[in-house]
């Protein structure tokens, strides 16, 4: 009896647990999975890092926004020397000796030091090479802090998701951006402004820096990560594989698991090495990205020689100012529509990292190849045919205002003649009184 009954107990219940599984499997949820940050130290630093590249941008235009020929040349030298200088030396540093902290809060008080010097030899009007030196001292600080500001950032996120650590990449430039758009901004406001703008902005920023340092010290985690120069053992684990061309390791537990390993994995410590795995497998990574990050680097860096050279008028371009409001808005526009709506709606369908990375470059290649061709052309056709718009509506102004200017001439040469002809009409008719007047009392 029993076993009947449980067997119609399973009956009975089969058809609602069946009904069930087929109510679920109907429901469709919705995912939308936001890049979050949940860290209170990494959004801390990211705070920062936003505040340092306004602070550093905005320097960096008050020196192309200088009237004088001369001294733009010379600040203009002097960003372009220092700049790569100081991210070199003070990302090597950061990473080999001194913790990124100690740079991050240094360099702060520095760059406030050298902010509120550099405003007084403004005010007092000292002389110009003491300005040049202190100017360039505040964008060594700047640049160091900023360098530093990103792996710190990332020191915070050890053991987070890679999906905070790309959130945290992708808000990296948010700062530039925003110094961009407001220098812009005053710019179109303002003509001609002052020195003493731009290092307030600066003061206001590393000053609100230092504040929530203060408050929030405690958010952070400063434990220094790295404890080897990463330099020093790139060139170990190099001069190890140059030498050693079998491994160290002849016992019989040194064997190859699928393949033969390369060089560089010759010094792994199973095979005999002197070095762990991670670290060669680091520096494997590091040789792979070396090619893509040149390749990358060339096309950046000749962007504004595309851009604004002598194709300008085809990408509709041809002003500095243009070119800047169009790199911010799509920037902008980019950077949004990735983090609240095709990663939270499309993660499943977004490709890796390195298929974005060669979509980009091919992207950048059709861009700068489709001018040349038809199809550039045909897309190039509207600024062309408005260019040539332009040029007559200048054309026609420009007559315009010359006839106008003739014909004022014409009318002031008439008003002229004929304030002449009036002058001389009452001469006339004064020597006529005088001589009648002479000859009745004569």
């Amino acid at each position: 009896m029993m076993s009947v009954r449980t067997a119609a107990c399973r009956r009975s219940t089969l058809p609602t647990t069946r009904s069930r599984l087929i109510h679920r499997k109907r429901v469709c949820h919705f995912s939308y999975r936001f890049q979050s940050i949940h860290s209170k130290g990494a959004l801390l630093v990211l705070f920062w890092d936003i505040l340092i590249g306004m602070a550093q941008n905005v320097m960096v235009y008050s020196a192309s926004d200088v009237q004088d020929a001369y001294n733009a040349f010379v600040l203009t030298l002097i960003v372009w020397l220092t700049l790569p200088f100081a991210f070199l030396v003070a990302g090597f540093v950061g990473d080999a000796s001194i913790s990124r902290y100690n740079i991050i809060y240094v360099g702060s008080w520095l760059s406030l030091v050298c902010m509120i010097s550099l405003y007084l030899v403004i005010v007092f009007e000292l002389p110009l090479l003491l300005a040049y030196i202190v100017y360039a001292v505040l964008l060594a600080t700047l640049a160091s802090v900023r360098v530093n500001l990103l792996p710190f950032n990332i020191d915070q996120l050890i053991g987070s998701s890679s999906d905070e650590l790309s959130a945290v990449i992708h808000w990296h430039n948010i700062g530039p951006i925003f110094a961009l758009v407001s220098s812009q901004i005053i710019g179109l406001k303002i003509d001609n402004v002052p020195r003493i703008y731009y290092i307030v902005v600066c003061v206001s920023c590393v000053a609100v820096l230092l504040i929530s340092h203060s408050f929030c010290k405690h958010w952070l985690d400063c434990t220094p990560v790295n404890t080897t120069n990463p330099v020093k053992l790139i060139a170990q684990v190099l001069c190890y594989a140059r030498k050693h061309k079998y491994p160290e390791n002849h016992s019989a537990f040194t064997y190859w698991v699928e393949k033969a390993p390369s060089r560089l994995g010759l010094g792994k410590e199973i095979y005999g090495g002197p070095f762990s795995e991670e670290a060669v497998e680091g520096i494997k990574t590091i040789l792979r990205l070396l090619l893509l990050i040149i390749i990358c680097g060339i096309p950046t860096s000749f962007v504004e020689e595309y851009v604004l050279g002598v194709g300008a008028n085809n990408y509709g371009c041809d002003s500095g100012l243009v070119y800047e409001i169009s790199f911010t808005g799509a920037y902008l526009a980019l950077i949004f529509l990735y983090q609240f709506f095709l990663f939270p709606c499309c993660h499943k369908y977004i490709p890796s990292m390195l298929r974005r990375i060669g979509l980009g470059l091919l992207v950048i290649v059709v861009i700068n190849v489709t001018p040349g061709a038809d199809l550039g052309g045909v897309f190039s056709k509207q600024y062309k045919l408005r260019g040539e718009n332009m040029i007559n509506i200048h054309r026609i102004v420009e007559d315009r205002v010359i006839r106008d200017i003739e014909q004022e001439a014409e009318e002031e040469e008439r008003r002229r003649r004929r304030n002449q002809k009036d002058i001389s009409s009452c001469l006339h008719t004064m020597s006529n009184l005088e001589s009648s007047e002479f000859i009745a009392s004569y």
